[in-house]
């Protein structure tokens, strides 16, 4: 282990505050695959030594690179460094925190989700014990279409209501079956398109910060793909049960760009005050505050 930790200190004497981040991220911080593991590490008193240490390296090397360089110069290159650091270890926290804040809403609403789908299965299921009784009232020729469409629904509403073996079973609902199956649809799409914004927005982060490497722990990121992997299955799955009753799902782009945009401005922002604070430069992060709450803030990525 001491020789795998005095590498690491020897890589991150020759990198970029950039560089150091990456590589501390790959090598220390995605060891972990849940939230509560990495911070029992960084709580230890001996990581906290380590980290401090790494970044000290960074700042040796850019000194030890502008030798003889005006001294204003130097504090400048200093100065920016360690925000760079700053930045860029907050961005990767507050990404990670973002995805936990969410996870077990996120958990409850496709929980919630399933259970409709189940409920609508089993309610589509008594629907056949109509089938019988739909057929007399057609042929029915004392019935208008209008009376015989009004006697079916106040049948399908009984059985649902009551149960076929008078047990009440589901519970009773007067909006029709289609109605809340198409409303499910677009609800469940909407949910669906949430999810891949996340993914985007966090990989869009990756790539402009971090030259593409993974900022997520795996335990985070593996949970939000099953998320979406599932929605995707129910919303195919629905779609082929119910192919008479429901409207082909159609992508949202704009919808999904809104949301993908939304969420990156909000980890960039909370990443960018979080850089404030530890810096001590807390008089600088009003203007960021005052800006979120106004209602036509658009914080851009370049602006950090």
């Amino acid at each position: 282990m001491s020789s795998a930790r005095s590498r690491l200190d020897k890589i991150a004497l020759s990198l970029t505050p950039r560089q150091a981040v990456l590589a501390y991220i790959r090598e220390e911080v995605q060891q972990f695959d849940d939230w509560e593991d990495l911070g029992r590490w960084l709580a230890a008193p001996a990581t906290m030594a380590q980290v401090h240490r790494r970044w000290e390296n960074v700042e040796n090397e850019i000194k030890r690179q502008m030798k003889g360089k005006p001294a204003l110069s130097l504090q400048k290159a200093l100065r920016q460094a360690r925000e760079d650091i700053c930045f860029l270890l907050a961005l990767q926290h507050t990404a990670n925190l973002y995805l936990l804040e969410q996870e077990s809403g996120q958990d409850l609403m496709l929980a919630y989700r399933l259970f409709q789908l189940q409920t609508f299965i089993q309610e589509y299921t008594t629907s056949a014990a109509l089938e019988s009784v739909l057929v007399f009232l057609d042929s029915s020729p004392n019935l208008s279409a209008k009376d015989r469409a009004r006697h079916g629904e106040t049948l399908r509403k009984h059985i649902i209501r009551c149960g076929e073996d008078g047990k009440g079973r589901l519970p009773y609902d007067a909006e029709p079956f289609t109605q809340k199956l198409k409303r499910w649809q677009v609800d469940v799409s909407a949910f669906l398109a949430t999810q891949t914004a996340t993914r985007e927005a966090l990989k869009a982060l990756e790539t402009q910060f971090f030259e593409g490497h993974s900022i997520v722990l795996r335990g985070l990121w593996d949970k939000l793909h099953k998320r979406i992997s599932m929605l995707e299955s129910i919303l195919s799955q629905m779609s082929l049960c119910f192919a008479d009753l429901l409207d082909q799902a159609e992508p949202c782009p704009d919808i999904a760009e809104e949301e993908r945009s939304a969420i990156t401005q909000s980890i960039l922002t909370r990443a960018r005050l979080q850089t404030l604070e530890q810096l001590g430069r807390e008089k600088e992060a009003l203007p960021i505050l005052h800006n979120m709450m106004s209602p036509t803030s658009h914080v851009k990525p370049e602006d950090y």
